[in-house]
């Protein structure tokens, strides 16, 4: 990472190199690569053609950095899902909804997976929608589904 930082990534603010050059004169000899560093920017440029889509997100990680890129807007996930049930749910409460509305028999592990909380969190946001009386669980833990309540 040397001297690059997050914020010059959100900006093409920066120099792009190859850090390992094997690598990258392979990935260019097989056409997975046209050219080197534009892969950023073309990421944003295309993100930007959706205008619902939330742009990814740029953190350091450890002894670099990560990039958070969001697959649907939770803005219009959770008014999509709230045109369904008659009411909108907000933020992540809206995403496990959306999962839950995929599949019905998903499970705790593949809704942390997925949504990228905790069990613990997938289970908070179960019995916030609980409450809410837009899901209910039918059958047992294991052999259950979730139902969508209208």
């Amino acid at each position: 990472m040397g001297d690059l930082t997050t914020q010059d990534l959100e900006k093409d603010n920066y120099r792009a190199y190859a850090r390992n050059k094997l690598i990258a004169e392979a990935f260019y000899l097989t056409g997975d690569i046209e050219k080197y560093g534009s892969g950023f920017l073309r990421i944003r440029q295309e993100i930007s053609t959706y205008p619902t889509m939330k742009q990814p997100v740029f953190e350091n990680f450890q002894h670099g950095f990560r990039v958070i890129a969001y697959a649907h807007n939770i803005e219009t996930v959770g008014e999509t899902v709230g045109e369904t049930v008659g009411e909108t749910a907000k933020g992540t409460s809206a995403l496990v909804l959306s999962y839950i509305k995929d599949n019905p028999h998903i499970r705790r592990d593949e809704l942390a997976e997925k949504t990228q909380l905790s069990v613990r969190g997938v289970e908070y946001q179960l019995a916030k929608l609980r409450q809410a009386k837009l899901i209910e669980r039918i059958g047992s833990t294991k052999s259950g589904y979730w139902k969508i309540i209208e």
